[in-house]
């Protein structure tokens, strides 16, 4: 990690004495570092550790200024591993992934879920212990995208590992009260309406009329595939019933 600090109006020849170490008392190991410049940089630390910081200024006659303690801080945790969704349904998905050299147990991970493969607003995000993470209210026939992250001891998260991506299942169009249902009535044809039921606005709905209820090969039918809530049938027979 490297340390940053402000040089508060110091000459550029001061001397400061970073020292860090993963004991509040700083008991070994303590690492350090000394430096004129306004930051240190260690490196060879354990992963997801917190490290206690102390830094000194000396003048120009080593007579010193501090320590001063800086906020503790943690190496960032191990990456997750990817692993395949599961669960995918008309409104929910599990994310899922590896702890990879993760304590498993001892580790959060932040999954998020997003419309958008930037993953601006609105992003759904689940805080938990475990390799899994489950959203729900999606909406249905869209696709999402997923990804996961890591967090060390002081909630500074890993970049994050992509998920691919997954589309929902497209719902079951709703059926409207028959008032609502047909429009339009013509001595060979009809409108026929629905509504989404939750489905995004790409969902392409397959709707089929028949003069038989259970739309055998024998009788007189149509279809038609519809990117819309409704359509109209005409050129059918005519006083028939579908």
């Amino acid at each position: 990690m490297t340390v940053n600090w402000s040089a508060n109006s110091n000459p550029s020849d001061t001397l400061y004495v970073v020292s860090l170490s993963p004991n509040s008392g700083f008991t070994p190991p303590v690492y350090s570092s000394s430096t004129r410049n306004a930051y240190a940089s260690f490196s060879g630390l354990n992963p997801n550790t917190t490290y206690y910081l102390q830094n000194t200024a000396w003048n120009r006659l080593n007579i010193p200024t501090g320590p001063f303690d800086f906020t503790p801080m943690a190496t960032l945790a191990f990456d997750p591993v990817y692993r395949a969704y599961s669960g995918l349904g008309v409104s929910s998905i599990t994310l899922n992934w590896g702890h990879g050299d993760n304590p498993v147990g001892g580790t959060y991970y932040v999954a998020q879920i997003s419309s958008g493969a930037a993953f601006a607003e609105p992003v759904l995000s689940s805080v938990t212990l475990n390799n899994s993470a489950t959203f729900y209210s999606l909406v249905s026939n869209a696709t999402y995208y997923l990804r996961v992250s890591a967090l060390n001891y002081t909630n500074v998260a890993t970049e994050p590992t992509d998920l691919e991506e997954a589309l929902t299942l497209p719902a079951t169009a709703y059926i409207l009260s028959f008032e609502n249902t047909f429009s339009g009535l013509m001595i060979d044809g009809f409108t026929l309406h629905w509504a989404d039921n939750g489905n995004s606005s790409f969902t392409v709905y397959n709707i089929a009329v028949s003069t038989a209820a259970d739309f055998n090969a024998w009788a007189s039918s149509r279809a038609a595939s519809v990117n819309g809530l409704d359509y109209t049938f005409t050129n059918l027979l005519i006083d028939t019933t579908y």
